[in-house]
C-alpha cells in the first residue's frame, strides 16, 4: 500500500490568522454585537478582578455567607424545601 502525501491541517498561516481571530473577538465593541457573550465577557472580567483583589469591595464574603447561612437555617426552621 503507498501512502499519499497529506498535507498539514494546521499551517503558520492557518495558526496566525486563528490567533489575530481570537484578539479581535475579544474587543467589546465585537462582543456587544452578542449580548450573551458580552455578559459572559463582563463577568470574567470581575471575576478575575476579584481572584486577584479579593476584599476590593469590603469582606463581602462573610456577608454573604451569613445571607446563605439565614437562609438554609430558617427554610429547615419552616420546613421549607429549596431546589438546588
Amino acid at each position: 500500500m503507498s501512502r499519499k502525501n497529506k498535507s498539514k491541517t494546521i499551517t503558520p498561516d492557518i495558526l496566525q490568522d486563528a490567533v489575530r481571530g481570537a484578539f479581535i473577538k475579544l474587543n467589546p465593541m465585537y462582543m456587544i454585537k452578542n449580548p450573551v457573550m458580552f455578559i459572559v465577557e463582563v463577568g470574567f472580567f470581575i471575576t478575575l478582578v476579584l481572584s486577584v483583589f479579593p476584599n476590593i469591595f469590603g469582606d463581602t464574603v462573610l456577608l454573604c455567607l451569613s445571607i446563605v447561612y439565614l437562609l438554609v437555617f430558617y427554610s429547615q426552621k419552616m420546613n421549607i424545601k429549596i431546589k438546588a
